[in-house]
Formats: C-alpha cells, sequence, structure tokens
C-alpha cells in the first residue's frame, strides 16, 4: 500500500535548458536520447597520435561551440569573456535559456530567485601566461574559479535568493537540485536556478585507459551489461528551474515533473576505499528519499541509476536499490537505465543530465532505451530484482501517477536520490479576449530578425494558445533595444507576421526620432459617440468593465437610465437617437474616455499632460483632481442637461481663417471652435446659419455641417450659464496635479482658473481654441499623443496642425470593432520604450508556456596558444590578489536591492519543513553507513 503522500513538500521543475554531447538544446536531447543515439565523439586512433599513451582512448562526449559566447549579452568586453572559463559562460547562457523557458526573465527587478550549482575544476587557463596586475588577477579568479559561478549568475541576473556553488564531485549538479529544494520549502527563496557544467581541456581529445579505472577501455559505456568495464568521460550543462508546486500551480506555470522528495547522505568510512561506493550508504538514501516523498518504492516505474558500468559500481547499485526497494515478490517491474550510456560522465553535471533525462521522461510519459545492453552482468542478479532495463522506446503507462527515482553518487561517497511524478493535469483554457499584443524584442537588429524566425517555426498552433503565448513574450521575456509588436487575432496570423517581419527594420527604443519624453492624452469632445464605442473594451478587460460599471451606476439616478442599455448592444435606431441628445451623449463620452484613460494607466501609461476638447477637458481635470469622479459626473450630467434644454441650432465646419470668415457671418452666428490657422468652426440659430452657408458657397468656401441639434459654444447657450453655475456652487474645486491644457484659453490652464467657477461657466460659452493649444503641445519635449476616446477627432485635428496621435479606439465606420486599435497603440508605446503593465492586458492570470528563447549572437572567445605559459603560475594567481573592486561592482552603487524579510517567519518554515521530514522518516528504518 502507498504511504500517505507528504503536503506542501513537492516542488515543480517549470523550465529547463542544456547543451550536451551531440545536442545544442533540450529538443535535441530528447530527440537523441528517444533515438537511441550514441553521443559520444570518436577522434584520431592512437597511432595517429603523437606521443599518445598505449592505452589512449579516442573518444569523448563533446559539447560543440563552446568557443564562442554572446558576451555583449552579459555585458562583457571581449577580453572579459575570452578569459572568462567556457564552463562560466555556457552556464550563463543555459540559465538564461532555462529562466525564459519557463517565461520568467532575468536582469529585471530584483527577484528572489536561489541560485544552486556546480561546476568541475576549471584547467581552462592551464599554461596561461598573462602579463597582468593584481586586479586583473582578481578578475581572472572570478572568471575561472568555480567558486563564483553561482554568485556571478545571480549578479547578471539581478537575483536576490540564496547563492552558492555545491561541489560534492560526481554528485554535485544533483545535489546542486536539493539544495535548491529544501531553500524553496523552508521559504529563502520563491524561484531557484539549479544545475551543473562540466567542460575539461583541450576539448577534442580522448583519455588514457588504465586497468582498474572507471574508464571504458574502447570508448563505449554499457551499463548493467555482461561486457560493462566502465564509462566516457563527456561535457555538458544543464538547468532546472524550480517552484513550490503549490505556487506553480496558482501562477499558471508549465510544470514538465514534480520532485516528490529527496535524500543526502554519506557513506562514511564503512567502504573499502575513499573512492569506493557503499551499499549501506546507498540504500539509506533511497530509503529516505521514500519516506520524505511519501510514497511507497512499488509505485515506481523508473529508476535512473548513477550508472557507470563498471565492475563494481553497478553490482553495488543494484544491489542497494534492490535492497531499498524490498520489494521479494517481484520482478522485472521497474525500469532501470542510466544516461552514461549515451553521453558518457559528465563529472559535476552528470546528475543534471540524468535528471533532465527523467523529466522530460515524464512529461513525454515514455521510456527510452539505455544502450549497449545486450546480456545481464551476472553479478548485478536482475532475475532476482524488481528491475529491468529499458532497451526500447516504449510508452510508460502505470496504475496511478508515473513516478521516477533518480540516483547520482560523488566520488567520496555523498549520495543524493530524488523522487520525481508526473505533472498534475493542467487546468482548462477559458475564453480570453480575442486580440493579443505580441512583442518580440533582442539587443541587436540580427537577434531580433532570428528571434522572430525561431517564433514563427517553434510555435505550436495545435496546443498552444495565443493568450499564452502573448503572456510568455509579455512577462516572461525582458525588453530589450530592438523591437517588432503587432497585435493579432490568431496563431496563423501571428506565425506569418513572425516570417515577414525577419527582414523588416528593426524599432530601437530610446533612441533617435522615436525617444519619447512624455505621453500625451488627447479627449475628444460631443461628436465622437456611436452606439458600440468601447464594447469591446467593456468585453475583454474587467478592469474597464468594472469602472463603467461603477459610473452607470453612479449616473442612473440622474439620467433615469442605464448609460450601457444606450451605449452597447445591437445598433438600433432608438439607441442612435437617444445618444445623439446631449443629455446622454456628454455623460456616455465622459464615462467611455475616462474609462479608457483609467485602463491606459493601469497598463502603466501614464500621462505627462493632457488636453481636452470642451467635454473632454472634464475627463482631463478629473483625472487630475480638479473634481472627484461623482462630481465630475454630475456637472457633466447637468451640463448636458442644460445644453440639450437650449433652443435648436446649426453648427458648420469652415476651411478658413477665422479672422476672415467674420465677415460672412449673419447675426446670431459666431465661432465655436478654432481648430487649425485655416479651420474653424460656426455655431448658431439655424436660420442665419442658413444664411451664413449661402454667403460661404457665393465665395466658394469649403463648409461641412455638422450632425448636431444644437449650437455649442454659441449665444444660444447663455440662457443656461446661471443654472450651470449654480450646480457649480456645489463643488469644490481643486489645483490640478497634473499639467492640462486649457480649451479656452489655449494655454497652460492655472491654479488660479482651475479652481475658479467662472471658468468652468465660460467653458460652456467660449469658443475651443485648440489651434493655439495644439501650438503650446507641439512646443513641449518629444511626445506620444494619444486619442483616447472613440473615433479620430482629435487625431485628425492634430494632423493638420503637424502633428500625430495614436488613435485608442477608432470610429463606427471601422467594423468590427475590437480591441485592435488600444493594443496597437501600446504597441506602439511599447516599441517608444514605455514599460508596459502586461497583466492588465489580461483578465486572468494566463499560463507561462515554453517558447524559443534567445537566439544568442555568438562569437569566438578563446585564449590563444602564444599566451601559454606554467601551470604553477596560473595556479597561484589568487595569492598575488589584493582587495580591490572589480568590474562586478563597487561600492553602494552597485548593491542589489534586498529583500524584506521576517526572519522569525522564515525561521519556523524552516523548523515545520524539517518537522515534516522527520514525520516520514521516524516511521521508517533504514541502514546506516
Amino acid at each position: 500500500m502507498e504511504a500517505q503522500a507528504a503536503t506542501g513538500l513537492e516542488i515543480a521543475v517549470i523550465g529547463l535548458s542544456c547543451r550536451m554531447p551531440g545536442a545544442g538544446n533540450a529538443q535535441a536531447y530528447w530527440d537523441n536520447l528517444c533515438g537511441g543515439v550514441e553521443s559520444i565523439t570518436f577522434f584520431a586512433n592512437r597511432e595517429e597520435v603523437p606521443g599518445s599513451a598505449p592505452g589512449y582512448v579516442p573518444a569523448r562526449g563533446v559539447v560543440n561551440d563552446v568557443d564562442a559566447f554572446d558576451a555583449a549579452f552579459f555585458s562583457m568586453t571581449p577580453r572579459e569573456a575570452e578569459l572568462t572559463d567556457p564552463q562560466i559562460r555556457i552556464f550563463l547562457e543555459a540559465a538564461w535559456e532555462a529562466m525564459e523557458s519557463a517565461g520568467y526573465p532575468g536582469m529585471t527587478h530584483a527577484q528572489n530567485v536561489g541560485v544552486f550549482a556546480s561546476m568541475s575544476t576549471s584547467s581552462y587557463l592551464d599554461g596561461v601566461k598573462l602579463d597582468t596586475n593584481s586586479a586583473q588577477h582578481y578578475k581572472l579568479t572570478l572568471g575561472n574559479e568555480p567558486g563564483f559561478l553561482a554568485t556571478t549568475v545571480s549578479y547578471k541576473f539581478n537575483f536576490c535568493g540564496p547563492s552558492m556553488t555545491v561541489q560534492t564531485g560526481c554528485s554535485s549538479s544533483l545535489v546542486a537540485v536539493r539544495m535548491a529544494c529544501l531553500s524553496l520549502l523552508s521559504g529563502e527563496c520563491d524561484m531557484a536556478l539549479a544545475g551543473g557544467v562540466s567542460l575539461s581541456f583541450p576539448l577534442q581529445c580522448g583519455y588514457e585507459f588504465q586497468e582498474g579505472s572507471i574508464l571504458s577501455p574502447d570508448g563505449h559505456c554499457r551499463p548493467f551489461d555482461r561486457a560493462a568495464a566502465g564509462t566516457v568521460p563527456g561535457s555538458g550543462v544543464g538547468t532546472v528551474v524550480l517552484k513550490r508546486l503549490e505556487d506553480a500551480l496558482a501562477d499558471g506555470d508549465t510544470i514538465y515533473a514534480v520532485i516528490k522528495g529527496s535524500a543526502i547522505n554519506n557513506d562514511g568510512a564503512a567502504k573499502v576505499g575513499y573512492t569506493a561506493p557503499s551499499v549501506d550508504g546507498q540504500v539509506g538514501v533511497v530509503r529516505m528519499a521514500h519516506a520524505v516523498a511519501g510514497i511507497a518504492a512499488d509505485t515506481i516505474g523508473y529508476v535512473e541509476a548513477h550508472g557507470t558500468a563498471t565492475k563494481l559500481g553497478d553490482p553495488i547499485e543494484v544491489a542497494a536499490l534492490t535492497e531499498a526497494f524490498a520489494m521479494r515478490d517481484k520482478t522485472n517491474v521497474c525500469g532501470l537505465g542510466s544516461v552514461k550510456s549515451n553521453i558518457g560522465h559528465l563529472d559535476s553535471a552528470a546528475g543534471i543530465a540524468g535528471l533532465l533525462k527523467v523529466v522530460l521522461m515524464l512529461k513525454h510519459r515514455k521510456l527510452v532505451p539505455s544502450l549497449h545492453f545486450q546480456a545481464p552482468n551476472e553479478a548485478l542478479h536482475l532475475h532476482r530484482s524488481p528491475f529491468f532495463v529499458t532497451t526500447e522506446l516504449v510508452d510508460w503507462q502505470a496504475q496511478g501517477p508515473l513516478r521516477a527515482g533518480l540516483s547520482s553518487f560523488g566520488v567520496g561517497g555523498t549520495n543524493v536520490h530524488m523522487v520525481l511524478e508526473e505533472a498534475p493535469g493542467r487546468r482548462a483554457n477559458r475564453p480570453a479576449q480575442k486580440w493579443q499584443l505580441i512583442p518580440v524584442s533582442a539587443r541587436t537588429p540580427a537577434a531580433l530578425a532570428a528571434a522572430l524566425a525561431n517564433l514563427s517555426s517553434g510555435i505550436d498552433a495545435s496546443s498552444a494558445s495565443l493568450e499564452e503565448v502573448a503572456y510568455t513574450l509579455q512577462a516572461g521575456r525582458k525588453a530589450f533595444e530592438y523591437r517588432q509588436a503587432i497585435a493579432c487575432s490568431d496563431l496563423q496570423s501571428l506565425q506569418a507576421w513572425a516570417a515577414s517581419s525577419t527582414t523588416a527594420p528593426a524599432q530601437r527604443a530610446h533612441e533617435g526620432e522615436h525617444k519619447i519624453d512624455a505621453v500625451v492624452f488627447a479627449f475628444p469632445g460631443q461628436g465622437a459617440q456611436y452606439v458600440g464605442m468601447g464594447e469591446s473594451l467593456y468585453q475583454d478587460y474587467a478592469s474597464f468593465r468594472a469602472d463603467v460599471d461603477h459610473c452607470a451606476s453612479l449616473l442612473r439616478p440622474t439620467l433615469g437610465i442605464d448609460l450601457r442599455s444606450i451605449m452597447h448592444g445591437p445598433v438600433t435606431p432608438e439607441k442612435e437617437a437617444m445618444l445623439a441628445q446631449t443629455q446622454f451623449a456628454q455623460p456616455a463620452l465622459f464615462v467611455i474616455e475616462y474609462c479608457m484613460a483609467r485602463l491606459l494607466m493601469q497598463l502603466g501609461i501614464t500621462p505627462s499632460y493632457c488636453i481636452g476638447n470642451s467635454l473632454g477637458e472634464y475627463v482631463a481635470a478629473c483625472l487630475s483632481g480638479v473634481f472627484t469622479l461623482e462630481e465630475a459626473l454630475r456637472l457633466v450630467s447637468v451640463r448636458g442637461r442644460l445644453m440639450h434644454a437650449t433652443p435648436p441650432g446649426a453648427m458648420i465646419a469652415v476651411s478658413m481663417p477665422a479672422r476672415e470668415v467674420e465677415d460672412y457671418l449673419a447675426e446670431g452666428v459666431s465661432i465655436a471652435a478654432i481648430h487649425h490657422e485655416r479651420r474653424c468652426v460656426l455655431s448658431g440659430d439655424p436660420q442665419a446659419m442658413l444664411h451664413t452657408s449661402r454667403r460661404l458657397e457665393a465665395a466658394g468656401i469649403a463648409q461641412v455641417h455638422l450632425k448636431t441639434t444644437r449650437a455649442f459654444h454659441s449665444p444660444l447657450m447663455d440662457q443656461v450659464l446661471p443654472d450651470f453655475a449654480a450646480a457649480l456652487a456645489d463643488i469644490t474645486l481643486r489645483a490640478p496635479a497634473m499639467p492640462l491644457i486649457s480649451s479656452v484659453s489655449g494655454e497652460w490652464l492655472s491654479d488660479a482658473m482651475a479652481t475658479d467657477p467662472g471658468y468652468w461657466v465660460s467653458h460652456l460659452r467660449a469658443p475651443v481654441l485648440l489651434a493655439p493649444a495644439f501650438e503650446n503641445l507641439a512646443g513641449q519635449r518629444q511626445c506620444r499623443v494619444l486619442e483616447v476616446g472613440p473615433g479620430r477627432s482629435m487625431a485628425s485635428l492634430l494632423k493638420l496642425a503637424g502633428g500625430t496621435a495614436l488613435v485608442c479606439l477608432g470610429s463606427q465606420r471601422e467594423a468590427p470593432l475590437t480591441s485592435k486599435h488600444l493594443l496597437d497603440a501600446v504597441g506602439r508605446l511599447w516599441l517608444d520604450g514605455v514599460s508596459i503593465h502586461w497583466h492588465a492586458l489580461h483578465t486572468r492570470r494566463p499560463g507561462r508556456i515554453p517558447l524559443p528563447t534567445y537566439p544568442f549572437q555568438r562569437k569566438r572567445h578563446w585564449v590563444t596558444r602564444e599566451e601559454k605559459a606554467p601551470v604553477s603560475e596560473r595556479r597561484n594567481m589568487a595569492e598575488a590578489v589584493q582587495p580591490v573592486s572589480s568590474a562586478y561592482g563597487n561600492g553602494e552603487a552597485d548593491r542589489m536591492p534586498g529583500q524584506d524579510i521576517d526572519i522569525e517567519q522564515l525561521l519556523h518554515r524552516q523548523l515545520e519543513v524539517i518537522e515534516e521530514q522527520l514525520k516520514y522518516l521516524d516511521a521508517t528504518s533504514f541502514p546506516l553507513p
């Protein structure tokens, strides 16, 4: 029977990356494992290598192109990269890829992420003679000693969690993962990056076989086979990103597998020698892991063994597993394998190579072949054990959840064992808004083109959702200088755009003509309204919907109707007629413009200043604090009702300077607005307007009759001014907290004007002076103007003045009405360098999914042969080090922001974890070494 499952101790693997022999990434690694590929490189035969020893074996597991590195990406000079051990360099790249595969980029704000890493002894600069001073020696030490691996990652990525390099020999990288799990469970960090790297130099060479060593005599590793005679050295790097399972589920992360529990111990002295393995030690660590995981051994369907294929190691390991599993009555029910048969023994990276294999097997629900197994080593007694060696690619099936064990043993006796389980089922996708904004960026134009090409080919349209793709690229990637963006409604459109954009010019944020110093909100006035305005935003964005609902509820007692009933839904003549009435049009416009502004501000798009056309200035004033929302809605309702109560009137837009048009005006007609030096709007009594129109027509002057039944900003408004002044008497006017440009004066709105009730009374009657207002706007810093409201009226008027504006909603003619205009505007601002709060674009938090990671633009960085010198000089570099500052930081300005930590709470959590584990260990007996 299975023991009761432990609660709160599970760790989710949410991201991964690797470069292994024969595989440049995790997908290639998996493909090779499935295909039963032996990724050992064979070089020249011994006879072809001058001076080689008689036991020379021309074989090794090789990682390609480790001489190349994207130094600029990690803010390294070419020389600094050249002198840095390639182990650190490729670990940095693998760490970045793992974080991106999880959807959590580095180099942003300080993050509570722990780093636990291992690295083989550095031999890169062995024999290198450099003419350096002590400071340069210090940099060489930082770039080549294993102890600085983890902290280098933390510094480069701005991670503020625990950071340590773990060294336990061959088990180092799996011990690092174990340490990361404990740090997460104790609350020291909220996410952890763990893994290991191993490169030996020279890269392209074999090894010397000696009888009795752990190395194979022929370059092949045959775990558990009768002909097993040793392993093959190899190189590689692997990393995983870990999170507490409950957090990963809550955050919608992609979960590859779950670490149910793990344990670590040491053989001590109860063995034949320091380098020899111990049955008792291995039995103990396996049983402890099962106890911590809270599972029974018979629920495990596969064990990834340490599996060095040595005459001593394999029998001890299988004997220990058999005793630990204690399944005397069951034989050949649990798969057994070793990735060393594929890639060799990766020293400090051996454990992470095995972990990645198991994680991928659980993810894909496949058992992959362990190579070179022909007949079992009789000393293993496999026929009397629960185990069988997996030799074929088969579907992995089980009664319950798939579970696997994983062992890694270090020379010196540090043993670690883990129990993993397949990921829980992902939550079902819920409906999401159709349109999504897709941002893509890189440090260089070439990298951006590569990123777009990879995105086009790397999206699985059959399983990914557009919203998850969008959110992963928005929140799961760092924004770099060169950018492209698109609003799209399906994955096929995204793929086509990405493919076609690889040759398009890249937008570089923050520089040249695209440098944006300010964002301006421009609010249109009456006439822009239409049935259906903002309905797509209402459906797609919960915050917008909540704001509209709130405003509608505040207005309902005053208006006597629910504004949403005439703004939204199918277009009907009745709705259009009601929305054309000033008493409904002005409150409706205010609500849409105010709620749009609020949505933009929630997205992180905060205006530096605002401008409004007549009614639009009320929205600007409300956002700036001149009125509260309740006060503004009350005033707008009164304003609309009073203006609607005035006698019928007419308005005409005229293509003529205001100073010249006065000669054509009939009595009762006045200038209502000046939009441009050659364009103005006339307003007045219908009969007088008819006379004026005929005079203009006779003179050949272009004119447009506006769709309105009232003469706004004309003498016909005079009769309602006292009533509006009375409404203002109950309002407390405040100085604006944000600069506003007045549509009455065309100048900046002063505190005295904003707090003067007379200003707002005159605002109803005086002509709208947008032309001088736009001139004031043009004189400001380089800015980006957004038309915040329905239609394009402000954008059109600004274009007459030689400016441009981004349209956020569009007009009724641009059916079907969608969120595309808003996303286009947000995307344009992101291209300009504005930081976007991406979560505000999503009603719920979407999942983060694996997508193509950053395409590093690698160049060769390698020390030259001319710099070779005795090894001893390189070994003694650290002795010359003085306590000097280095390129890694100097003084207060370089310190990372800390985390606010409740120490008492942290210690309490650590004790809880220890007690939780001891609860399972107390009831379990296992031999100690």
